[in-house]
């Protein structure tokens, strides 16, 4: 799976442009209420709200959770287009996080492209910056999600 981590300003310049990825390609759109994304709704488009944060700071922060992370993982592993964009406002923290994760899990642990892994590393290695608790609540989930599939699998 190609996987490529943009900013919302990057996002829009793709919308302004008309940049055909905006509806041949699955998307992680990662809002906070401010940067709300104007990617259109589909099958290959995931939405999330969430905060840049660690911890629940005030009342109106909204901190990833377990939903979201069930919510991404279920749906990566239903994409069938072999590239994927996840963005949120600066490309650098929450998506930074989603797209390491998935890298991993997308191109060693389900499926094996080490070009994939490899070019993702080299590119954005030293650029992003993974929010600690999004990466943590991700790889929970996928422990949770691989120990069910071994589980059918030994049962059939």
């Amino acid at each position: 799976m190609e996987i490529e981590v943009l900013s919302i300003y990057q996002v829009q310049k793709m919308l302004k442009c008309r940049d055909k990825r905006i509806v041949t390609c699955n998307w992680i759109s990662i809002s906070d209420g401010y940067d709300v994304s104007s990617l259109p709704d589909g099958e290959n488009v995931l939405k999330l709200n969430f905060d840049d944060v660690t911890t629940k700071d005030n009342f109106e922060m909204e901190l990833f959770n377990e939903d979201h992370a069930a919510r991404i993982i279920a749906f990566a592993d239903r994409l069938t287009i072999p590239q994927l964009f996840i963005h949120c406002y600066a490309g650098v923290s929450r998506s930074g996080a989603v797209s390491k994760v998935l890298n991993i899990y997308l191109n060693l642990l389900i499926g094996v492209n080490h070009r994939h892994f490899a070019a993702f590393i080299n590119k954005y290695d030293r650029v992003i910056r993974p929010n600690p608790l999004v990466e943590r609540l991700l790889w929970l989930q996928i422990g949770d999600t691989l120990a069910r599939k071994n589980s059918r699998n030994r049962h059939t």
